[in-house]
């Protein structure tokens, strides 16, 4: 959220907000449809540990392949 937030406050594409940013150590991602899935894969792709949380089993299991 701070990420997005930092980058919302840009005037300029491109341009540096002048603060670091440190790289997440885990990530919580609710709802494994589609988009959390992407999310999730991304994260993990990046060796960010990744939970996932949703109702349906089978978007569980089908994100976590």
């Amino acid at each position: 959220m701070g990420i997005f937030l930092n980058d919302s406050v840009r005037e300029k594409p491109g341009e540096k907000t002048g603060k670091n940013v440190e790289a997440p150590k885990q990530a919580a991602v609710l709802g494994a449809g589609i988009m959390g899935g992407g999310i999730a894969y991304q994260s993990a792709l990046k060796g960010v540990p990744v939970i996932m949380k949703d109702i349906s089993d089978k978007s569980l299991t089908l994100g976590h392949e």
